[in-house]
């Protein structure tokens, strides 16, 4: 049974045998011979086991059938060894297929056709497709399309050459088309894959794409190069360390006049022999030596040129670069002559020239800019742009420079502040010769600027005025002052003010307070009259001293008034006479000068306007009051007319008593002393009130006229008047009288003048009081335009064109008030009937006789001047003089 069994594997083995025989080559081996034998011996044994088997036989059959156990368990080792040697060929197969797949090369096994019959990853990450769609696809399909045919023409030839190995091509990648080495290799080979042989061929392809890209950088740079050097104009030369010509440009060819095709390759000093022992073969042996490039010119006198000459150490020899300069050099001679004439013209223009560094330092300066600014040219020196700009310009100024430095040029107004302290404005107009050089030009436009600034503030000033004329011609009384003050608000950007004029009182009236400020003002007792004496703060000095003020802080208000935080204050002045005023204030950011000026510039042009409108103001009062004087002097006229016919009987009847007083008195007895007495003091009342009638028709105007007296001089006149006053007068009235030395002759009455002069003395005596006092009387000539035309009397009074003595009598007493003034001369004003009651109506009734007037200023407290006006006769305006003699 086990022989049977034997037998079939061994047949079976034999079989199996036989055919592995057939399928494998031949690979014996000694131990494969052993146990070949043993299976031939044991085969031929169990084929003669079949007929009868001998004993012999048997135990031959036994030894086989041994040894085939012991060759089993050989073979068992050997297959485990083999198994062991089969893992470590796989591992490394896969290591293999690794190092295949991430090759930084493609590897690709292309049939006879040129089909793809394997491929690494690497490759198919170079098509950007799967590996396993490349395999069966033409190769030449992924290379650009202009290169298929080179790639098919190549690979044909190199199966009848194999020695046409490498094609550089371009491979249709993901991210276009890329250089890429294709290299074959003949032979039969494997596939990588499946180790089947195979009569393909093995194709790496290697990405060059970058190094293409570099040759192709450094080739065109090469003929970039190769162009420069034959397209510039330095001549350029290429020298080995032996000084021979190795490269020479067409620049040095057309300067050095040799052909550099014949010249290449020979020794410099043999072409040129005239530069041997010359500047240039000194300093070329001194580069090669040094190592260090150089840089000279010199003239060589061969050649009758001057030459530039750069040399440098190149590779093993010297790279030259010469220009011919013998232009330039003639060139910065005539710049050299340029410069000095440059420096000349500098040095005398007439306008200021500045030389300054990239940061603005002053580096150089013209006597003309040391003349504009007043400062030496050691300080301007010294000095930054900065430094020389007015405070207030100053960041514009810099802005300015800022600008010249990245547009290169600019022109504009600048402020600088001069070495006195002054700043006047400059035209400048600067350029940037280079990043460390700045060159300014200025010129003194200050005057011009200031009449430009002059005409501009005169047309603000024109059209204000002219609009400020319209509302005084347009507006209603009651609007003027508001509509020119809400201008005013907004010309000048103020949020209030007050437009004001000064009355006849001298007070300041501000109508436009209702309507401004009234609701917003809490003081106690607020008016829209602001009294004189009560003038106070900015705007009271501003109308007291008659000059503009302006303040921007330290303003101080009484409780209740509206908070001020800038005020500007401007009077209108008229004649050196304030007669009005304006007060602006709260501009945001505050007032300045030119606002100031623009102020006073309406001012000066409201003026006349303004006192036209209050002349006219005080026309319709006047003439309301002159209206109520006709009155008056019609109803004083009938009274006048009565008053002087009751006067003229008065004085007739006097007369007749008076002479019957005297006939009575001339008859009495000596002896009655009594009687006459009594008679004595009747005759003494009659003859005063005689005097009283006639004072009352003088007063009237309806006695003897003074012009049918002959010339008086008033000169002696008056000495011996006021002698004879100063012997009367207390210790407390100090009397000073002034004449003039030459004659002062009036058509009047000596009598009258003294009784004139009694009058006007009596009233300064009584306006000194017991506290004394002085009393100045003094006689001047004057002309009818120097009389003056307030409180003249009588008030319809003008002089005639003829020079007028001046009586003027100033005393240092009570003084009158305004209400009074105009009554003074009003008969019986006071309870004194022989005292002031007639005695300045007596003067003015002596004045109108004489054809004169009479003026009067007084002040509370101060005192009052009474001036009486006569025409005089025959005598110059000039005859006499205020400071005349003190007698």
């Amino acid at each position: 049974m086990l022989c049977t069994v034997v037998m079939i594997e061994a047949g079976e083995k034999k079989a199996m045998k036989q055919q592995q025989a057939t399928d494998r080559p031949d690979t014996t081996t000694p131990r494969t011979m052993r146990s070949d034998e043993l299976r031939r011996r044991a085969e031929l044994l169990i084929d003669d086991f079949a007929g009868a088997a001998s004993p012999a036989q048997s135990a031959d059959l036994h030894e086989v059938l041994q040894e085939l156990h012991v060759h089993q368990i050989e073979l068992e080792l050997q297959n485990d060894e083999l198994q062991l040697t089969q893992k470590r060929l796989e591992e490394s197969r896969r290591g293999y297929m690794r190092l295949y797949h991430d090759a930084p090369v493609g590897y690709v096994v292309i049939d006879t056709a040129g089909m793809i019959r394997k491929a690494n990853k690497t490759f198919a990450g170079m098509v950007g497709d799967p590996v396993e769609a490349v395999d069966g696809t033409p190769l030449a399909g992924y290379l650009a399309a202009e290169d298929r045919s080179i790639f098919l023409a190549r690979l044909r030839s190199f199966r009848k050459n194999p020695a046409d190995k490498q094609l550089d091509v371009r491979l249709d990648g993901p991210g276009g088309p890329r250089f890429v080495s294709i290299r074959a290799f003949s032979g039969e080979i494997g596939s990588v894959a499946d180790e089947s042989p195979g009569d393909g061929l093995l194709v790496t392809v290697t990405d060059i794409h970058q190094r293409k890209l570099i040759e192709k950088e450094i080739e065109g740079r090469r003929r970039e190069l190769d162009a420069i050097l034959a397209g510039m104009s330095d001549g350029f030369l290429s020298l080995d360390g032996g000084l021979q010509i190795r490269y020479m440009n067409s620049a040095a060819e057309q300067v050095l006049g040799a052909d550099r095709q014949q010249v290449i390759g020979r020794g410099l000093f043999e072409v040129f022999p005239e530069a041997c022992a010359s500047v240039f073969e000194t300093e070329y042996r001194r580069v090669l030596l040094e190592k260090r490039a150089r840089s000279f010119e010199t003239f060589f006198a061969p050649h009758d040129r001057w030459y530039e000459v750069n040399v440098a150490p190149f590779q093993d020899g010297l790279s030259v670069f010469f220009r011919v300069i013998s232009d330039r050099k003639k060139a910065e001679d005539a710049i050299v002559e340029s410069e000095q004439r440059f420096r000349s013209y500098i040095a005398n223009a007439p306008y200021g020239i500045f030389v300054s560094d990239g940061h603005g330092q002053y580096q150089q300066v013209n006597p003309a800019a040391c003349s504009l600014t007043g400062y030496a040219e050691s300080e301007l020196l010294a000095m930054e742009i900065g430094e020389m700009l007015a405070p207030s310009f100053r960041e514009a100024g810099l802005t300015h420079f800022q600008t010249v430095k990245e547009q290169g040029q600019v022109q504009r107004e600048v402020r600088l502040r001069c070495k006195d302290g002054s700043e006047r404005w400059f035209s400048v107009s600067a350029v940037k010769v280079n990043d460390d050089r700045y060159l300014g030009f200025i010129d003194d436009i200050d005057a011009e600027k200031q009449t430009q600034e002059e005409l501009q503030r005169s047309r603000r000033i024109l059209e204000l005025n002219h609009r400020i004329a319209t509302i005084f011609l347009t507006a209603s009384d009651d609007d003027l002052f508001h509509d020119v003050l809400n201008l005013l608000l907004e010309a000048f950007a103020s949020s209030i003010g007050l437009f004001g004029y000064i009355d006849d009182n001298g007070d300041l009236v501000c109508p436009t307070m209702t309507r401004h400020v009234w609701e917003k003002c809490q003081v106690e007792e607020k008016s829209i009259v602001f009294p004189h004496a009560q003038w106070g703060g900015v705007w009271g000095r501003a109308l007291l001293e008659r000059r503009s003020l302006l303040a921007n802080e330290g303003l101080q208000v009484p409780a209740g008034h509206i908070e001020l935080h800038s005020v500007l204050a401007v009077p209108i002045v008229q004649r050196d006479e304030a007669i009005g005023h304006f007060i602006l204030a709260n501009k945001e950011g505050g007032y300045d000068q030119e606002d100031l000026d623009l102020l006073e510039g309406v001012a000066d042009q409201v003026a006349p306007i303004l006192l036209a409108y209050l002349g006219r103001l005080r026309r319709r009062e006047l003439q309301s009051e002159l209206e109520t004087i006709n009155r008056q002097l019609h109803k004083n006229e009938s009274l006048g007319r009565m008053a002087g016919a009751v006067a003229h009987n008065y004085n007739n009847m006097l007369t007749v008593i008076l002479g019957n007083l005297e006939v009575a008195l001339a008859d009495l007895p000596q002896h009655d002393t009594g009687l006459k007495n009594v008679l004595g003091a009747a005759h003494d009342a009659a003859r005063r009130l005689a005097a009283l009638g006639t004072n009352m028709l003088i007063y009237l105007g309806q006695s003897s006229t003074a012009r049918s007296f002959p010339p008086v001089d008033l000169v002696p006149l008056l000495e011996d008047y006021g002698r004879a006053c100063k012997q009367n007068l207390t210790e407390e009235v100090l009397l000073t009288i002034r004449l003039p030395d030459q004659p002062v002759p009036v058509v009047s009455d000596r009598d009258l003048v003294r009784r004139l002069l009694d009058s006007l003395f009596a009233n300064a005596v009584e306006a000194l009081g017991s506290n004394g006092g002085s009393i100045e009387l003094t006689l001047t000539v004057v002309s009818p335009g120097e009389i003056a035309g307030d409180h003249r009397f009588p008030v319809d009074w003008q002089p005639v064109d003829n020079p007028h003595a001046c009586i003027r009598l100033l005393d240092t007493g009570c003084g009158i008030s305004a209400e009074n003034l105009e009554r003074i001369f009003d008969p019986f004003y006071t309870q004194k009937f022989t005292g002031r009651g007639m005695g300045l109506p007596l003067v003015l009734g002596i004045v109108r006789m004489h054809g004169g007037g009479v003026t009067v200023r007084s002040v509370v407290n101060k005192g009052s001047v009474f001036k009486v006006f006569l025409p005089v006769a025959d005598v110059r305006p000039d005859g006499g003089s205020c400071d005349g003699e003190e007698r």
